[in-house]
C-alpha cells in the first residue's frame, strides 16, 4: 500500500463528499441528528487549502481538514472511506495535523460528539486531553487538546 498525503484539489471535491457521507451516516441514528461534518462546505475548505487528503494507490481513502485558530490549529474534520479504516489513512491524517501543529503554534485542538464514544476513546488512546467546551457550543461535543513540540 502506497499512502500519499497532500493538499486537496478542487477534482477532489466528489471524493471528499463521498467520504464524509460514508464515514458520518452511520451516526445519525445514535445521535439523532446529521453531523456537522457532513453540512460543511467542503469545496470553501479545498479552495483556502484547509483540506488534506490520503490517496491510496491514486484513490483518496480519507482526508482531513485542520483549520488555524488563534494560538492553535483545530482538526475540525477527519473521515476514512470505510473500506480503507484500519489500514493506517486515519492515524496518518491525525499525525499530519499534529506535524503542522508541532510546526506552527503547539497545539491541536479537536472534538466530536460526545456519543461517537469510539472517537473520544481513540483521542484519549492518542493522548489528548480532555478540556471544557467554549461557553458557544451548541452541540453537545468533548472538546481535546494536544501540546506538541517540534519533531512530534
Amino acid at each position: 500500500m502506497s499512502l500519499v498525503l497532500r493538499t486537496a484539489q478542487p477534482s477532489d471535491l466528489a471524493a471528499v463528499q463521498r467520504i464524509t457521507e460514508a464515514a458520518f451516516a452511520p451516526y445519525n441514528p445514535r445521535i439523532g441528528m446529521r453531523p456537522v461534518p457532513m453540512d460543511a462546505d467542503h469545496a470553501a475548505l479545498i479552495d483556502q487549502g484547509s483540506t488534506w487528503v490520503a490517496v491510496v494507490d491514486d484513490e483518496v481513502a480519507g482526508f482531513c481538514v485542520v483549520l488555524t485558530g488563534p494560538g492553535h490549529l483545530l482538526l475540525d474534520i477527519v473521515a476514512v472511506d470505510p473500506a480503507w479504516r484500519g489500514r493506517g489513512a486515519g492515524g496518518e491524517l491525525i499525525a499530519h495535523a499534529e506535524r503542522l501543529a508541532a510546526g506552527g503554534p503547539g497545539e491541536l485542538r479537536l472534538y466530536t460528539h460526545r456519543l461517537m464514544t469510539e472517537n473520544i476513546e481513540l483521542y484519549r488512546h492518542l493522548g489528548y486531553r480532555e478540556v471544557p467546551p467554549p461557553p458557544d457550543d451548541q452541540v453537545p461535543r468533548v472538546h481535546f487538546v494536544k501540546r506538541l513540540t517540534p519533531g512530534r
